[in-house]
């Protein structure tokens, strides 16, 4: 399950962020998913997002897309090309002159969640 965490400038209105927000889960599925491998694949439903923001970050983007994920070699072979597509699709939602990036982290991990009966 990956984990996304997503960051803005000052030039990125609640809207924007919010159409980004919910757009990710896709992308990053779509992106991230390696269908000759049972274990690293993925639907819209496994990506979880969060939204990161303090009076004292220093961002040089104005969105910053982190996602944290399983290290699948079939995944990890082409991290390059993931990212690249990833921050692509961002552009997207972006407005002429706007900028951003995606920051693929791949890594041994687990996930377990619960609900309270």
């Amino acid at each position: 399950m990956p984990l996304v965490l997503v960051s803005r400038s000052k030039k990125v209105s609640d809207n924007l962020l919010i159409s980004i927000m919910m757009g990710l889960p896709t992308i990053i599925a779509a992106n991230l998913d390696v269908p000759d491998c049972p274990p690293a694949r993925l639907n819209p439903d496994d990506v979880e997002i969060q939204h990161l923001e303090s009076s004292f970050d220093i961002g040089h983007f104005d969105v910053q897309v982190t996602v944290l994920a399983g290290d699948y070699e079939r995944r990890t072979e082409n991290a390059d090309a993931r990212s690249d597509q990833i921050s692509l699709e961002l552009l997207k939602f972006l407005y002429p002159g706007m900028t951003c990036f995606c920051f693929l982290f791949f890594g041994k991990c687990s996930f377990k969640a619960r609900t309270k009966e």
